[in-house]
């Protein structure tokens, strides 16, 4: 009799975990949908600007036959487009992956954001100094893992510079190492948590030569 009830109370826990793994599994597969949408309506609202501020650059290059100096082409910042209360600094296309994604201009220590689209958590393009964090969502940097070295991705900014960037080092590292991530020395990093937040793939970024500044 006790091995019988100890039977139907393992039973019924595996039971318990099974359907706990599956409403887990569906809260994933939903919000990783709903990250995919956030990221198109934001697509539509960056590439709407970049229209826009191509239309206004336009005839001002028509007028002046000789280069103009844009004093805020001096600053190390990037400009933004405001999109939905979010700040956004451009897009990455990573045709590997079949990836087009928006990135937020500051995550602002505020991870909800990183719900909604990939963020930079500090540099610039300006300065080849740019780190992008995601979630590991399959919409958002959950397949960086699967690029190889010497895959190319490019970065639009709102004004529509496009600039490219071609993979140089792939690696999974302990959380715990920061600096490593932060102050790596390449112009463009990108990274996200595996499954249970135990590591973090990270794929390290130069420009590429034609895109590189002289």
């Amino acid at each position: 009799m006790h091995n019988r009830k100890a039977g139907i109370a393992f039973l019924a826990l595996g039971a318990v975990l099974i359907i706990s793994a599956l409403l887990l599994l569906r809260s994933n597969t939903l919000q990783d949908r709903q990250a995919g949408e956030y990221s198109l309506d934001a697509l539509d609202g960056i590439q709407a600007a970049i229209e826009e501020n191509s239309s206004v650059a336009s005839p001002q290059a028509q007028e002046s036959p000789e280069p103009t100096e844009d004093p805020e082409d001096e600053s190390d910042e990037m400009k933004t487009v405001t999109i939905d209360g979010n700040d956004y600094i451009g897009y990455l296309t990573i045709p590997e992956l079949e990836l087009v994604l928006p990135v937020i201009s500051d995550w602002g220590w505020d991870y909800n954001r990183l719900q909604v689209a990939p963020c930079r958590q500090q540099g610039s393009v300006k300065t080849d100094d740019i780190v992008i964090a995601a979630h590991n969502y399959d919409s958002h940097f959950g397949k960086l893992k699967d690029l190889s070295l010497g895959d190319s991705l490019s970065f639009t900014d709102v004004m529509g510079k496009c600039v490219r960037y071609e993979l140089k080092k792939l690696e999974t590292v302990d959380p715990h190492k920061v600096d490593y991530v932060l102050d790596s020395g390449y112009d463009l990093v990108l990274y996200t948590c595996t499954y249970g937040g135990e590591f973090r793939v990270v794929a390290f970024f130069d420009r590429a030569e034609d895109t590189a500044k002289k």
